[in-house]
């Protein structure tokens, strides 16, 4: 447990990173044979994941869903998606079984629903814009994941990175 500096907020160590929410980016311009981003939000920390995909297939999906977030910060509780064929498909729904994780899903036509993720994709949309080479973003985009998770939160009064791992990132170059 700490107490989060910026926020005055305890902090219990128990596992923060239960109810997620996802979406797909995309099509965005082609870089390094990438053209589309899985977008994963806590909704506690507003912690983000994002990893470029090649194509949006049920399986590509639910391996990037594994070796993003499962391998390094185990399962979900809740899954909030939107009713693409990619979640609901067999696949999707054989893997959540075997996480023991639960999925809702937003009303069709109706993403506003899901509108921390959208806050984030507006961000990573409007950053990928600003690069030297917007057309090669995947160069730039660990840091953008660094802009993002260390930006303070209006209505978390600290960043992701403080609120979900404690972490308070200096930056000390010029």
């Amino acid at each position: 447990m700490f107490v989060n500096r910026l926020a005055n907020v305890y902090i219990d160590n128990e596992p923060n990173i239960t109810n997620l929410h996802f979406y797909l980016v995309g099509p965005l311009p082609q870089s390094q044979g990438f053209t589309y981003l899985l977008t994963i939000v806590d909704r506690c920390t507003h912690w983000v994941e994002a990893t470029p995909l090649g194509d949006i297939s049920a399986d590509t999906v639910a391996q990037a869903f594994v070796s993003t977030w499962v391998s390094l910060f185990g399962t979900p509780t809740l899954i909030a998606t939107d009713q693409g064929h990619q979640f609901e498909s067999t696949l999707w729904s054989q893997l959540m079984k075997i996480l023991g994780t639960h999925r809702s899903h937003t009303t069709v036509y109706h993403s506003s629903a899901n509108g921390l993720v959208e806050r984030v994709h507006r961000q990573l949309k409007a950053t990928i814009k600003c690069l030297h080479s917007p057309n090669d973003w995947v160069s730039g985009f660990p840091w953008i994941l660094v802009g993002i998770r260390t930006a303070v939160k209006e209505d978390l009064g600290c960043s992701s990175a403080e609120l979900d791992m404690g972490l308070h990132y200096e930056f000390h170059g010029n």
